[in-house]
């Protein structure tokens, strides 16, 4: 019997790996928790058409690793894997690889030669890398078909591509543009002051099957392109973005009429959190302009916002979870009379909102949850088919009939 396939998840043993360059039919292995190194005579497996280290604790691949570009398909390294090793360029036949490493191994251009990858990418920026401009080629990240994108750079790394004249020299930013193909798009660590140029104004038709946007830890960054057009785009997180005065740009010449009809037309979630210069949604405030509502919007967690006094109306919203935020925020979305809210809301978390005395919520709650909010006076509950005595870090749960709470 010929052995094909061999899975060392739960396999504490160190030393079976130094024979397992014997097994030249090996297609498939698959490494655990106990594995910190892999063996150079793995490269013998000429056969091996999968790796999975994504739960080993490999920090390093053989230098000779490129033995395998023939035969290796799909490579998955996990988050631990420090750098790529050298000469990775070579596996022109990859189809799957989870994270490439711009590293002192590799660089940016080394990717665009690996033409055939596709689904789920992630690009990872080494802290210490040199800060090269790559060659002008014609192969570019766009062409790629991917459909998950993470785009990751080192905190401390103010500077990911160095003082480069774009005039003269062609910059990483200009071939990191996603391909049109992309649903998940996740950015963490740009500090730059704003996004490469071409995000600013084509973002939507640039992506427009986009559904999904994480935009995290990017600390310098004063200014995001536009994404509220784009036509399927359901989730948007946005958090860790210490410069940022607004989302939404109104400086990009577009009808406002327009703009307000295709307005998040199908955004579902929206997490926004450690924002804490941010002043309002947009840019600017147009007078008589027409009222922008997230139309289809259910969740919204929103924290770290002190600053920020209103956002756009969700009529549809059934979650809604409010930390450490000014109070006229929370006001606005649950007064009665200016409510963005309807009959929809379920579910409300209220944590550490401050200067919150009194507010009023007349919708059908099945859960209400208060922590931290010293200053209000959770009393006076009516219209509730039991007792129920609510104090600062109450929880209260099952309120079917709960349909009109009053704290004051």
């Amino acid at each position: 019997m010929v052995l094909k396939v061999l899975d060392l998840a739960v396999v504490n043993c160190r030393s079976c790996l130094l024979s397992v360059g014997k097994l030249r039919s090996l297609t498939y292995i698959k490494h655990g928790p106990c594995f910190e190194s892999l063996p150079a005579c793995l490269t013998n497996l000429l056969s091996l058409q999968t790796i999975d280290l994504r739960h080993s604790g490999v920090q390093h691949l053989p230098e000779n690793f490129y033995t395998l570009s023939k035969s290796l398909r799909h490579l998955y390294v996990g988050d631990k894997l420090i750098d790529l090793p050298p000469r990775f360029g070579e596996f022109l036949e990859l189809q799957t690889l989870d994270v490439f490493i711009v590293g002192k191994n590799n660089e940016l251009s080394t990717l665009f030669r690996l033409a055939k990858l596709g689904g789920k990418l992630k690009i990872r920026y080494q802290i210490d890398r040199k800060k090269r401009v790559i060659p002008k080629i014609v192969q570019m990240l766009v062409a790629l078909e991917l459909d998950v994108l993470s785009l990751m750079w080192s905190s401390s790394n103010s500077e990911p591509f160095g003082s480069i004249d774009p005039k003269k020299e062609v910059v990483e930013t200009e071939f990191l543009q996603p391909p049109p193909t992309v649903k998940n798009l996740v950015v963490q660590g740009w500090n730059k002051l704003s996004f490469p140029e071409w995000t600013m104004n084509q973002f939507p038709s640039l992506l427009n099957n986009l559904i999904s946007l994480h935009i995290t830890d990017c600390t310098s960054c004063q200014c995001l392109p536009s994404f509220s057009t784009i036509l399927n785009f359901e989730y948007l997180e946005i958090w860790g973005l210490d410069a940022l005065e607004w989302i939404e740009s109104c400086g990009n010449n577009v009808d406002v009429s327009s703009s307000v009809k295709a307005f998040f037309s199908s955004l579902k979630y929206l997490k926004v959190a450690n924002l804490p210069r941010l002043k309002r949604w947009e840019e600017s405030n147009v007078q008589d302009a027409p009222q922008k509502i997230f139309k289809f919007l259910s969740e919204i967690r929103i924290s770290g916002r002190p600053n920020l006094m209103s956002i756009p109306s969700a009529p549809s919203l059934e979650t809604l979870e409010a930390s450490n935020i000014h109070a006229e925020l929370l006001k606005q979305l649950l007064d009665g009379q200016k409510s963005v809210l309807s009959s929809t809301l379920k579910e409300l978390h209220i944590n550490s909102v401050h200067e919150l005395e009194s507010l009023s919520i007349n919708v059908f709650l099945t859960k209400l949850k208060t922590e931290n909010c010293e200053e209000l006076d959770c009393k006076a509950l009516t219209d509730v088919d039991q007792e129920i005595i609510g104090t600062s870090g109450a929880t209260w749960k099952g309120l079917e009939k709960f349909y009109l709470l009053k704290l004051t």
